[in-house]
């Protein structure tokens, strides 16, 4: 086999192979590890400078440090260790000294591939490839390899790694210990190497939790290299408007800055720059201040009430706390969030002790399973601010401590009211009191008693009775209120005209002995008066409102003058209406007239309110006259025609007059051929005024003659109550015939001494009459001689049948048992009182009795005439001018009456003028004319006057004489209205009896003195009743059934006063009184319904039972009960039941149908509006 061998390349050209080989490795691996090492410098001074610019958080740093790693690594490997580790083959090494070299390069790169192997055996001669090596050679012998190989990289990479080296120390020169900071913050990432900064920065308060509107003062502190100013920079909440924003420079004095941040109301995120210094991001955190949502107690009262517990859930303002009570407050914090730093906890702290006393420290409140903060029991000892303190996780409190006025009063006495009647009042003799009491007490009242005492007379205080005390109620620990209610009967107490009942209520509690625990009411008064001081009271309440009708009537006669002075004026404009020259002056006036009538119609409806409320004032006086038994159906009658006469005036010529002085103010006029609106008014103000006049006129005679009725009345009782004693006499007297009183049986005993009593309740009662009599005629001698010169004969009787010594004298007779002998003696009595009643009774309610007036007018005149006449002569025994003149003015204030009384008569009857009536008002004024002559001593003038005002009555006479027929119709009418009110009194009067009765039955074994005073109280009452009855019965004769019921209900009546005479309230007497009442009930059922043929009921018009409602409330407490319910309630408000309102329902519909069509149905929503307000206002 044949050898082959290579041709070894020269050594020259081996030795600059070879040397470019080792040159361009150790140019190339010392140039990439400059570059690795100026890469390594100028990334670690890049991480330096941005971490001291930016102070790169260690994220950052990881980043950087492993992009310098990675770099440097990447350089080591490319220009470093590749070159290094990198082959170089000959051909390769040949290509790139050719580069440099490009003459010989290929002779350098032929040269290797001569001498490579196996290159013979491609058929080249060996000593060809010699010899092409050796010429290689000689021309390669110039080529120097480390030309190929530049130093100039090595150069320029080592410059580039010096400067940055050099710049690297020299920061490190200047700042060493922020390049050291920043170094260790590059290379140890995760070790949190704190930033270092020349410029130490202490900021507070840092991040902190603080309360929505909590201002915040944040403080910068420089030191080392202290700032001059500092710079903030924050966000508030999301920062998302503008105004969230804060960039802040703060001038640092002495290195300290300060910031105020105000109220926060959210978040604040914040940091601070100052000098090469920069704080860390901190928080402000708003939280809701901790608070409560509900504050609670829990009471506990002491043993002596019971210990019950008392929730206060939620306290309201001061919680009040009786004195030993135990507290325990419960807390209830709001709920803030669900982290635990929300959980609160709390201290109570107690108000400030005296001096005296030792302070109590703090309690802390412990929480229960639901968060809410409980105190430990504690008896609070004063009164003051109970303050809770609350504390949350971050340690904030309470902005204000959340406090409860504990408010500590002591146990005091119950306090006790009387809530009705609640005031003094004024009451008549057999009425009855309704009182309600009412104890109130922190914890609870044993009992609730009635205290009362009576004063005899003019007697003081000091010399009253002793305190007598009633139990009303009995009450418990755990009863803090007790109400009761009673009655106070003044019969059963014993009290009489005069007398004075001072009343109070009384309760006490458990805390101590009942006596030392007790509270009283305030002491009221009950005064009894009798009738005839009470129907005084009601007279002086008449004349003042009988002085404000006059005032009232001079107000209509001024406006009335007033009306006729613009009517005038208006007249004479529209004379002068055509003349052109006085158009502008004409309008002037117009205006002034239209203004003029303006004022007068303010003035006449503020008049016509007036009138309006002036008959409210006399309408309520008529049931505190029917409040009075004694009081006659004639005054009660005359007061209502009082009432309705004057309301009448105010809704018809008042208002009318108001109405047309409003259009006048409107510039309207009248229709033609009709007046105009101020001559209407003219007219209608005067009419106004005529009939207030008038209205006065029938006041002044109801006061005159109203006392003398009432002692008529008395009069006639006293006889009735003495004959009912000789109706129960007489059984007695035949039962004792022969009798020693000692062998009486105690029956009879019992029987007579009470007819001994009864007499002598006559025997005072006359004695009484006569007083008031007396009284009376004095009272009457300057207003009204006619009347006092009746009283006088009256009084005058009285004495001359010696009325009184003959009671006195049958009251010892008969206690000596001699009794037949005093019947006779009784009946005097009797008939001497009844014609004492006749004496003074003047009746004016028959046509009759008007005849009988005028015929007395006419003889009074034609007796003042001729005294005149002698006067005149100079007679012997003439009377004087001024005595003439006083007579003459009384006969004229009578005639004026009378004058009054016809018209309202005729004013009963539709389309009715009285003829004799304006006979007698023109009789009435030449009657005043002759009295001022009289006065004047012009006696001729006088008796021309008095001779006028004779012909006058005669004329009235003769015209009266033709009215009776149609006057008839009115007094009917009025002898109706005193029917029903008498029917009514009936009613009352027979309940209370019957109510009495049982009270009487109730005590009959119990007190016998009581049980014969209450029965004996009860006989007079049945006897005015009686009476009462047997004068309707006389009322209603020409009603033969209704008359036939009073009838049968008057003998009942009669069977129990003898029965309650003798002292018998048993059942049969019961049964008789029930059978009187339910005849009276029937009679009035009958009436209301229009029964009896509807004779009766077809008088019975809206206005007798207005008349009935307002009697209904006659005593204090209503109707007096008893086994029959009472007619109606006394007002509204004691009602039971809604009934009462239907009435007003009724009115309301009857009166919005009747307008409905009126009113166009635009306006319709606004009336009804309107009368719903009204519906809701309250009952006056």
């Amino acid at each position: 086999m044949k050898t082959h061998r290579s041709t070894r390349l020269p050594e020259t050209l081996r030795r600059a192979l070879d040397g470019y080989r080792r040159r361009w490795r150790i140019i190339y691996t010392h140039t990439g590890l400059l570059i690795t090492v100026a890469v390594l410098a100028a990334g670690v001074g890049a991480a330096v400078a941005a971490d001291r610019l930016v102070r790169l958080s260690p994220i950052p740093r990881t980043i950087a440090l492993a992009a310098i790693v990675a770099a440097c690594a990447a350089c080591l490997a490319r220009w470093v260790v590749w070159p290094a580790v990198r082959r170089l083959r000959d051909r390769d090494a040949a290509a790139r000294l050719g580069h440099s070299f490009p003459k010989v390069e290929e002779d350098l790169v032929s040269a290797v591939e001569l001498s490579a192997e196996g290159f013979d055996e491609q058929g080249v001669s060996h000593a060809l490839v010699e010899s092409a090596l050796r010429q290689i050679s000689e021309r390669a012998r110039a080529v120097d390899y480390r030309a190929a190989v530049p130093v100039r990289p090595l150069l320029k990479a080592g410059s580039i790694a010096l400067a940055i080296v050099a710049v690297l120390f020299a920061a490190y020169q200047v700042r060493p210990e922020a390049i050291r900071n920043a170094l260790a913050r590059l290379f140890r990432p995760s070790a949190n190497v704190p930033f270092f900064s020349y410029t130490r920065l202490a900021v507070e308060p840092g991040d902190r939790v603080v309360r929505v509107g909590d201002a915040v003062e944040v403080v910068i502190a420089t030191s080392g290299r202290p700032a001059a100013t500092a710079r903030l920079y924050g966000t508030r909440g999301q920062g998302t408007e503008a105004a969230d924003r804060v960039s802040l420079q703060l001038a640092c004095q002495e290195g300290v800055a300060r910031w105020n941040t105000g109220p926060l109301f959210k978040d604040l995120t914040y940091r601070v720059v100052a000098g090469d210094a920069r704080s860390p991001w901190h928080r402000l955190r708003v939280v809701p201040p901790p608070a409560l949502s509900k504050k609670s107690a829990v009471l506990t009262t002491p043993k002596y009430a019971g210990g019950r517990q008392v929730a206060v859930e939620p306290i309201e303002g001061p919680l009040q706390v009786v004195e030993g009570t135990s507290v325990v407050l419960k807390a209830v914090p709001i709920h803030r969030g669900s982290e635990p730093e929300f959980q609160c906890s709390g201290e109570l702290h107690f108000p400030s002790s005296p001096p005296t006393s030792k302070a109590q420290s703090p309690t802390p409140l412990s929480p229960d399973a639901s968060g809410a903060l409980i105190s430990k029991p504690f008896v609070p000892t004063q009164s003051g601010e109970y303050a809770i303190a609350l504390t949350d996780g971050f340690g904030l409190a309470n902005r204000a401590p959340e406090s409860v006025y504990i408010r500590v009063s002591p146990d005091r006495v119950p306090v006790v009211t009387i809530a009705k009647p609640g005031h003094d009042l004024v009451v008549l003799p057999g009425e009855k009191v309704p009182l309600e009491a009412t104890a109130r007490d922190e914890f609870g009242v044993r009992s609730l008693v009635l205290a009362h005492r009576a004063i005899k007379g003019q007697g003081a205080a000091e010399t009253a009775d002793r305190w007598q005390r009633q139990a009303l109620k009995d009450g418990s620990p755990t009863t803090p209120e007790l109400s009761a209610t009673t009655e106070l009967l003044v019969d059963q107490l014993g009290l009489v005209a005069g007398d004075v009942l001072e009343y109070k209520a009384e309760a006490a509690d458990y805390a101590d002995d009942a006596v030392l625990r007790r509270g009283s009411s305030p002491v009221c008064r009950i005064a009894v008066l009798s009738e005839m001081e009470h129907l005084e009271r009601v007279l002086s309440k008449l004349k003042e409102l009988q002085l404000e009708m006059l005032r009232r009537a001079a107000t209509q006669r001024a406006q009335s003058a007033q009306a006729e002075r613009l009517a005038k004026g208006s007249e004479k404009e529209a004379g002068r209406e055509g003349d052109k020259a006085g158009k502008a002056g004409k309008e002037a006036d117009d205006a002034a007239t239209r203004e003029g009538a303006r004022a007068a119609h303010d003035r006449q409806l503020d008049e016509t309110r007036g009138t309006e409320h002036l008959a409210r004032k006399l309408e309520r006086l008529i049931p505190e006259l029917a409040r009075n038994p004694s009081t006659p159906t004639d005054m009660l009658s005359q007061m209502e025609q009082l009432g309705r006469g004057v309301r009448d005036t105010a809704n018809n010529p008042m208002q009318t007059a108001a109405d047309q002085l409003g259009r006048a103010a409107q510039g309207q006029q009248g229709q033609q051929g009709e007046p105009s609106p101020l001559r209407i008014a003219q007219e209608q103000t005067e009419e106004a005024a005529r009939r207030l006049e008038q209205l006065a006129q029938i006041a002044e005679r109801m006061q005159r003659r109203g006392i003398l009725e009432k002692l008529a009345a008395e009069a006639e009782a006293l006889a009735v109550r003495q004959r009912g004693l000789k109706d129960n006499l007489v059984p007695l007297a035949r039962e004792t015939l022969g009798t020693d009183p000692k062998d009486m049986t105690e029956d009879q005993k019992r029987r007579l001494q009470h007819l001994i009593t009864s007499q002598r309740s006559v025997k005072d009662g006359v004695d009484a009459l006569g007083k008031e009599i007396e009284k009376a005629a004095g009272s009457l001698a300057f207003s009204n001689p006619s009347d006092a010169a009746t009283a006088e004969e009256a009084k005058l009787k009285l004495d001359e049948d010696k009325v009184a010594e003959r009671a006195a004298s049958v009251a010892k007779r008969l206690g000596d048992n001699a009794l037949f002998s005093q019947i006779p003696e009784q009946d005097k009595v009797a008939k001497s009182l009844l014609a004492v009643a006749d004496i003074l009774r003047r009746r004016g309610d028959s046509l009759d009795a008007f005849m009988k007036e005028l015929e007395e007018f006419i003889r009074r005149q034609k007796a003042i005439n001729a005294a005149i006449e002698a006067a005149i002569k100079k007679a012997e025994k003439a009377k004087r001018p001024a005595e003439l003149g006083t007579d003459q003015a009384s006969l004229q204030r009578d005639v004026s009456e009378q004058a009054a009384a016809l018209h309202w008569l005729a004013n009963e009857i539709a389309m009715m003028r009285s003829q004799a009536a304006a006979k007698l008002d023109a009789a009435s004024s030449e009657m005043g004319l002759g009295a001022a002559d009289l006065y004047a001593k012009a006696l001729p003038e006088g008796l021309e006057h008095g001779k006028k005002a004779l012909a006058l009555l005669e004329d009235a006479r003769e015209r009266l004489a033709r009215e009776l027929q149609q006057m008839q119709q009115a007094m009917m009418s009025a002898q109706m209205m005193r029917a029903l009110l008498l029917l009514q009194r009936c009613l009352i009067g027979q309940k209370r009896v019957n109510t009495g009765t049982l009270q009487a039955e109730a005590i009959r074994g119990k007190d016998p003195d009581a049980f014969d005073q209450h029965t004996a109280a009860l006989s007079r009452q049945q006897s005015r009743v009686h009476m009462d009855a047997t004068k309707l019965e006389k009322l209603l004769a020409q009603i033969p059934p209704a008359a036939a019921l009073v009838n049968k209900s008057a003998e009942k009546m009669d069977l129990s006063r003898i029965a309650l005479g003798a002292g018998d309230t048993g059942k049969e007497t019961r049964e008789v009184q029930r059978m009187a009442l339910a005849l009276l009930e029937k009679l009035l059922q009958d009436a209301q319904g229009g029964g009896m043929g509807g004779a009766m009921g077809g008088m019975m018009g809206a206005r007798a039972q207005a008349m009935m409602g307002m009697m209904a409330g006659a005593s204090p407490g209503g109707f007096a009960g008893g086994s029959n319910a009472p007619v109606m309630p006394s007002n509204p408000t004691e009602a039971k039941g809604e009934d009462w309102r239907r009435v007003r329902s009724r009115f309301d519909e009857q009166l919005g149908a009747a307008f409905e069509a009126s009113f166009p149905a635009q306006y319709r929503d606004l009336l009804n509006a309107y009368f719903d307000r009204l519906r809701k206002e309250p009952v006056r």
